[in-house]
């Protein structure tokens, strides 16, 4: 899983209270992906760990070429993790997301 670590803004002291940060890093993307955990677990708290991580991966944003190296499953998605409809049918209706490639 991947998520933008590059120009986010995010709380600071001084100013407005809230920074850019031009440089980035892990540490902006890490945090990125366990807000939309967060915010996931918020909305449906009957979810085990192993599900909302499964809802993460479903919904990401994948790379063309499925799962690889780089982006893992794809960029986080909290929009997509939040709203999509995930389940078990063996008829999905067009357009419906492909499972995640293989790890």
């Amino acid at each position: 899983m991947a998520a933008p670590g590059l120009d986010i803004v995010g709380p600071a002291p001084g100013g407005q209270g809230y920074l850019a940060e031009p440089q980035g890093g892990t540490s902006f993307a890490a945090a990125y992906v366990s807000g939309a955990a967060a915010l996931i677990r918020a909305a449906r708290p009957d979810l085990t760990p192993e599900q909302v991580a499964y809802r993460l991966t479903r919904t990401a944003d994948n790379p063309p070429e499925g799962h690889n190296p780089e982006l893992g499953y794809g960029v986080v998605n909290p929009y997509r993790a939040l709203t999509s409809l995930l389940g078990t049918r063996t008829d999905p209706p067009v357009g419906a997301m492909p499972p995640p490639g293989a790890a």
